[in-house]
């Protein structure tokens, strides 16, 4: 099994736990229940606009040594592709079948390994407006200035929803805001279930290499957490213009 090392934002090593299960809806209640007043349960911001805000992670475009990866028990990572192309292939198909023009996607990190001009011919076909939280396999500088992503960060809070973005899992200490606990919507560990936790990982691995939709990362979270508790929607920290 694999060891999933947590990390404290802003990025010093904590505490290795070993992998259970973490999916998306519907999970079980790993929290036990607080009782709040009605009028502290807080439902979430809804935006009037059309788009929408997706997420996926470890895509690994052109990743040809993936499909020869395994895990401890000799169980391929990413098993069923004949060949990179048919890999590459599959997941625009699934991202585009998904993704909307003007939406926003996520990517949680480690976006392909490969020749750069097929990843930039390749790039514009995949849907929607696209931001980076960064892996740990990115060429940063690259990704940052070439115009694939209308924004880079190393991680990313949705205080409004309980979120929060990161490549790898962080520790738990990391997690809390104003008396709640933020999911950490994660990738790094691919097809291995997340931490025991507050924890999901959206590797493509785990979500059938199609982006998720926002809806059910707050349906999970609050299947896990429980309801936002805020007195007031003045309190939101908005980190952007997201």
């Amino acid at each position: 099994m694999m060891t999933v090392s947590l990390i404290s934002a802003p990025g010093a090593l904590a505490s290795s736990q070993g992998a259970s299960a973490v999916r998306l809806a519907p999970v079980q209640q790993q929290a036990s229940n607080q009782s709040a007043s009605p009028s502290r349960l807080f439902t979430p911001v809804i935006h009037t606009s059309t788009r929408r805000f997706l997420f996926i992670s470890d895509t690994h475009f052109f990743h040809a040594n993936i499909l020869r990866f395994k895990d401890d028990t000799g169980k391929l990572t990413r098993p069923g592709f004949a060949d990179v192309t048919e890999m590459n292939e599959l997941m625009l198909e699934r991202w585009n079948q998904t993704v909307r023009k003007g939406d926003r996607v996520y990517h949680l990190g480690d976006v392909f390994m490969g020749q750069r001009e097929e990843f930039q011919k390749f790039w514009p076909r995949l849907a929607g407006q696209k931001s980076l939280i960064v892996g740990n396999h990115d060429d940063i500088p690259y990704l940052s200035k070439g115009g694939f992503f209308r924004k880079v960060q190393m991680w990313r809070k949705f205080t409004e929803y309980g979120l929060m973005l990161s490549h790898v899992p962080l520790h738990e200490s990391s997690l809390g805001w104003r008396g709640n606990t933020l999911l950490n919507v994660h990738g790094h560990i691919h097809h291995n279930d997340s931490p025991p936790g507050p924890y999901l990982n959206v590797s493509v691995e785990k979500i059938d290499y199609r982006p998720v939709e926002l809806d059910e990362l707050i349906e999970t979270r609050n299947s896990m957490l429980g309801p936002l508790n805020m007195p007031s929607l003045s309190v939101i920290e908005s980190e952007d213009d997201d």
